[in-house]
């Protein structure tokens, strides 16, 4: 998924991102997470499950980050 921002003249509006992000997220169906290089949990796993995504991930092997 791509960036998402709502702009207008006074600049992002920040309430309305996170809304269109959340709709976003509610209309994806399944949601597949690769792994970054760091081996980091990010947030967008917990947004997607946040959201009711079935969300698809594969294990991390070290859990020190968690």
């Amino acid at each position: 998924m791509g960036n998402i921002q709502v702009h207008d003249l006074g600049g992002v509006r920040v309430r309305e991102t996170a809304l269109l992000y959340a709709d976003n997220l509610r209309q994806i169906k399944v949601f597949v997470n690769l792994p970054t290089l760091s081996q980091l949990a990010v947030t967008k796993v917990y947004e997607a499950l946040a959201c009711g995504t079935f969300l698809i991930t594969p294990a991390i092997t070290e859990y020190k980050n968690f």
